[in-house]
């Protein structure tokens, strides 16, 4: 089993971040999961930021964070699946697309490897890496 700990600064910055997220209206999520324009420069980012997670050995810490927010995400989502209303069930109520939260989970995953390695990472590969999730971060 891998014993690194994330440095004090970014294991305070990954609380906060996770405890803003859960203080999200479920109808917010879309609105952080936007696109990066340049595809090529962001998956490179990503690149870069899962390397340096592997060579600081934060690889382990990296990819149980991100299972702890992906299991956050299907909780999300299965607890509004089905919203009751005075008459019944809201059938007319979308949580968006099977893509729309493919992009949410993409976007978080994303999020979560910025803040893992923020100290290591550039300025500019955190930024591209948290997109509109960034907010969330600070």
């Amino acid at each position: 089993m891998n014993d690194v700990q994330l440095p004090a600064e970014a294991e305070r910055r990954l609380t906060r971040f996770t405890q803003r997220l859960e203080r999200l209206d479920i109808d917010q999520l879309r609105i952080y999961a936007l696109r990066p324009p340049d595809r090529m420069s962001h998956q490179r980012a990503m690149e870069r930021a899962e390397v340096l997670a592997f060579k600081s050995g934060r690889d382990k810490v990296l990819e149980a964070a991100r299972a702890t927010v992906q299991e956050w995400l299907i909780r999300v989502f299965n607890e509004h699946q089905y919203q009751p209303t005075m008459f019944g069930l809201n059938w007319g109520r979308s949580l968006g697309t099977v893509d729309d939260r493919a992009e949410i989970a993409r976007t978080l995953r994303e999020a979560v490897t910025a803040l893992i390695v923020w100290d290591l990472a550039a300025d500019r590969d955190r930024a591209e890496l948290l997109g509109a999730w960034g907010g969330l971060a600070t």
